[in-house]
């Protein structure tokens, strides 16, 4: 009896030295884009610090809303949450069978991350409406649209008024 009880606290002190030092283990996340911008903070609008390239890993210190803060070689910096995994990007398959040449002259190329984020929030390199008196986004106003939260009871109580029931 006196044997099982020992046996039991030392299994949990074991468990709990073993949960705190996996707690306090860097995590490495790896950048899943081709780009991604290392902002000074948690926004579009701060300073950039610099960009990383895809597959570029970089160590999770913590998360706020839609940012992860993170280092990256002796820099600290801010990099959005849909661009971050904790495992690396996968390689490129092909099922295309041809000659690379080929492919490249007949393929449609791809849109950058900036551009494709930026035209999923409307904004688009012939649409000034959206553009600031510098010619830059205006991403103050992107954030502000952002910040916006629908609660689950308003958006029942808007489709029910839609239908008109």
């Amino acid at each position: 009896m006196k044997t099982q009880r020992l046996w039991f606290i030392f299994t949990l002190f074991l468990t709990i030295l073993l949960a705190t030092f996996s707690a306090s283990a860097e995590q490495a996340m790896y950048v899943q884009s081709a780009k991604a911008n290392l902002m000074a903070g948690p926004g579009f609008d701060t300073q950039l610090v610099g960009v990383l390239q895809k597959g570029e890993s970089v160590t999770f210190v913590k998360e706020q809303g839609r940012w992860i803060q993170v280092t990256y070689q002796s820099s600290n910096g801010w990099i959005s949450k849909l661009l971050l995994a904790d495992k690396p990007p996968m390689d490129k398959v092909s099922v295309l069978q041809g000659k690379q040449g080929q492919l490249e002259s007949t393929a449609r190329r791809r849109a950058s991350t900036n551009v494709t984020a930026a035209a999923t929030r409307g904004l688009r390199n012939d649409e000034r409406t959206r553009i600031s008196d510098e010619g830059k986004p205006n991403y103050s106003e992107l954030q502000e649209m952002e910040a916006v939260e629908i609660k689950e009871t308003e958006v029942r109580e808007f489709h029910k008024e839609g239908l008109g029931q």
